[in-house]
């Protein structure tokens, strides 16, 4: 009995420690808990990426889907376009073209972007 008091005292202890939010939601984010990363969300790392594997196919100089999208002011310009494509909203062309929706995380990827002021 003495040692169950001792496990459940150094328990106790253990699960006793204070994170502010932010560093909960990066540990949760590192811990694979929830793989959407809308903290450090920026055009070179994140934003360019998810076009460069799911737009520029189609939607660059040498293809035919009308906008470049390789170019920083070109998606800037043309963002609530984007979003709305990728999202598949009412109104919008739904992108990519003859493919499922991306995934809420890159849509909502796409949007803390917006608001955040288009960091690069």
């Amino acid at each position: 009995m003495k040692y169950l008091l001792y496990i459940f005292f150094i328990l106790l202890l253990s699960s006793c420690y204070r994170d502010n939010e932010e560093e909960l939601y990066l540990k949760k984010t590192l811990s694979g808990n929830n793989s959407c990363d809308t903290v450090n969300v920026n055009y070179s790392q994140t934003i360019s990426v998810i076009l460069a594997n799911s737009c520029t196919g189609c939607h660059s100089p040498t293809a035919a889907g009308g906008y470049d999208l390789r170019t920083l002011s070109v998606v800037q310009q043309n963002i609530d376009r984007i979003i709305g494509s990728i999202s598949h909203q009412a109104g919008f062309i739904p992108m990519p073209d003859n493919g499922l929706k991306l995934d809420d995380c890159k849509i909502k990827q796409f949007n803390v972007w917006k608001q955040k002021g288009f960091p690069q």
